[in-house]
Parts: C-alpha cells; sequence; structure tokens
C-alpha cells in the first residue's frame, strides 16, 4: 500500500508540475507576443513624423477604440492614418505587425481582400461610377490606443472597406475580435484573377453542411427565406454592438443534433474565422468554445438554400459567426466573429 500511494503522489506530483508548467507556457507565449508588438509599433510610431504620430497615436480609453465598421470610405470615418500618406517603409512595418497576429492564411486573406478592393474600384471606374476613388487599397487605416506596455492595457486596429481587425493586449492574455471580413466581389469574375475566391471554406463549406441535411435537419435550421436586416444597409450582419436582443436567444439545428460528419464541418466553418490568428490565439479561442460544451453551438440559416442570397449564423455561448452572402447578384459577402465576452478585450481588461 506504501508503494502505492507513494506513486500515486509522485505521479500527482509530476501532473502538478505539468500543469503549472503549461500554465506558464501559455502566459509566456502570451507576454512574448504582446513584447514582439511593442518593439513593432513603437518602431513603427518613431518613424512617423510628429503630425502624423498624433493622429496614428490616441488615448486607449473613450469610444474610439471602441468603434468599427466594414463600409466604404465616403460613408465612415475612421480613426488613425490612411495607407496612402505613410512612406514604403511605414507600409512594410504595418505589414509585419499584421503578420505577427495573423496566421499565414489570415494573412493572405487579409491581402486578398485589400486587393479584391482595388479590383471593386477598377470595376466600378469601367462604369464611370464616381465613388471608385473610395474603393482601393489605398483606403485602408492604422490607429495605436494607448501607448505600447506590458503592465497597462493598449491596442492597435487596422481597417478600411470589408477588413477590420482588432487586438488589444493586456496583462492578461490577448483580444483578437471583433474581426470582420468580406469581399466584393466574392468570386472574380473575369481578368487575370477570374475565378479567385479568396473565402471560399467560409462559403462553400456551409453550402455543403445544409446539403448534407436531412430534410427533417434543414426543418430545423433554415429559419425564414427572408435574409437579416442590419436596419441601415439592408441584408447584412446584425451583431454590430454585441448587445443585441437576439444575441440572448439560440435557434437553429444544434451540434448534438448532427451527424459525426456534419460536426466536423461545423468545427471547419469555426476554425475558418479563429484561424485567421495566430495558431496561440487560435487556440486559446477554441479551447474556450470546447469548455462551454460544443453541444450548445448552433447553426441557423436564413434566405436562399440554392445560390442566391443567403445568410448562415454560428451562434454559442459568448461567441457569434455571421456570414451573409448578400447584394451584387449574390456575389457580395460580408462576415463577423465575436467573442461577446471579450470584444475589444473587456474581461481581460477587468
Amino acid at each position: 500500500m506504501k508503494t502505492n500511494f507513494g506513486i500515486l503522489m509522485r505521479k500527482l506530483s509530476f501532473l502538478t508540475i505539468l500543469f503549472f508548467q503549461i500554465t506558464q507556457l501559455f502566459a509566456q507565449s502570451g507576454l512574448t507576443k504582446n513584447q514582439e508588438n511593442i518593439k513593432l509599433v513603437n518602431s513603427f510610431l518613431s518613424s512617423l513624423s510628429p503630425d502624423i504620430k498624433s493622429k496614428v497615436l490616441l488615448p486607449f480609453e473613450g469610444t474610439e477604440r471602441l468603434r468599427w465598421s466594414n463600409l466604404p470610405q465616403q460613408s465612415y470615418q475612421r480613426a488613425g492614418v490612411k495607407w496612402n500618406t505613410l512612406s514604403n517603409e511605414q507600409r512594410r512595418a504595418i505589414h509585419t505587425l499584421l503578420r505577427s497576429m495573423l496566421s499565414t492564411e489570415g494573412y493572405l486573406k487579409a491581402v486578398g481582400i485589400i486587393e479584391t478592393d482595388e479590383i471593386r474600384g477598377e470595376i466600378m471606374k469601367s462604369e464611370q461610377n464616381r465613388d471608385a476613388h473610395n474603393y482601393s487599397q489605398n483606403n485602408y487605416f492604422i490607429a495605436v490606443f494607448g501607448e505600447p506596455s506590458l503592465t497597462q492595457p493598449w491596442g492597435w486596429k487596422f481597417e478600411g472597406h470589408h477588413l477590420s481587425l482588432n487586438f488589444t493586449f493586456t496583462k492578461n492574455g490577448i483580444s483578437c475580435t471583433p474581426l470582420f471580413t468580406g469581399m466584393n466581389p466574392a468570386e472574380v469574375l473575369d481578368g487575370p484573377l477570374a475565378g479567385r475566391r479568396v473565402m471560399a471554406v467560409e462559403y462553400q463549406t456551409a453550402k455543403d453542411l445544409l446539403a448534407s441535411m436531412s430534410e427533417a435537419q434543414k426543418k430545423q435550421t433554415v429559419i425564414s427565406a427572408k435574409m437579416p436586416d442590419d436596419g441601415n444597409n439592408g441584408p447584412d450582419v446584425t451583431a454590430r454592438t454585441g448587445n443585441e436582443p437576439f444575441l440572448k436567444t439560440f435557434e437553429g439545428i444544434s451540434y448534438k443534433e448532427m451527424t459525426a460528419t456534419q460536426k466536423g464541418m461545423i468545427l471547419q466553418l469555426i476554425n475558418a474565422w479563429a484561424g485567421n490568428v495566430t495558431p496561440e490565439l487560435a487556440k486559446q479561442k477554441l479551447e474556450k468554445l470546447h469548455k462551454t460544451d460544443l453541444d450548445n453551438i448552433h447553426f441557423s440559416w436564413y434566405g436562399d438554400t440554392g445560390d442566391k442570397a443567403f445568410y448562415y449564423r454560428i451562434h454559442a455561448p459568448g461567441m457569434i459567426i455571421e456570414f451573409s452572402n448578400r447584394l451584387s447578384e449574390s456575389n457580395h459577402i460580408h462576415s463577423v466573429w465575436r467573442d461577446l465576452d471579450d470584444d475589444f478585450g473587456k474581461d481581460l481588461i477587468k
């Protein structure tokens, strides 16, 4: 008995030490990423003239940090400094910053969104649309909120039409939401890039998931033939503040009512958003989701079940993903991923 008890105690001691080391590893990972961003952002700030720096470096407190939008330049005034006012060296510094917080896939997706906005501008120019100049890779903004610090919260935002990246750094960890991605055209239809669809997984996997369902499952999943409307821009994503009443209820089919194949597809969809950020951050977000019980994930569908405009929602306690295939002959998509507990680091800052 003594021998068995001694073995048991040694095992428990080993597990306790292992758990402590893993916990420290995660903490150090967050600290290292914060340290890396502090260095990158301070280097970028030091390259700016006093006038431009005053536009980029803004207070952490207040409402400006908490504002976000996917609207084009003529419809929304953004904080920070515009891409085309920066030197090539400063632009390279921002790309380095983006790569530090995004996965390879997420970085390429962000660049693809920016490039597609340039394509949209060219299409509008060919149509002699006077607003064409508002759709360009030059119309993206960088802003820093608060002095970069290991002890005090701070963050940075990179945003323009169809892209909003919001990172908040605290001594307790890093927040990476809200994260908005969109495309118009969702699939490039002509020219040298014809056939390119940057957000293919988010689009096709959801359609495949719906197509795999039995009629009884579809009856649960498809809520309405009418698309959700955000009240301002027509059919769209609707979790704009994170406080909308609909977020208090769940609709559609639950994870536990899906087949094993369907469960794999819904997790693949969730990973399409979580996988935009670094593997460490994505792992933390997915572990948080697992802790809430995967059976609480709900998938709902609105609009057409064929090739026309549609919307779907993945909703779990503390998390929502929305995808709207909305206008322009159903070739214009908006999507958003929100951590309802920790958008803009609100839980980490407490």
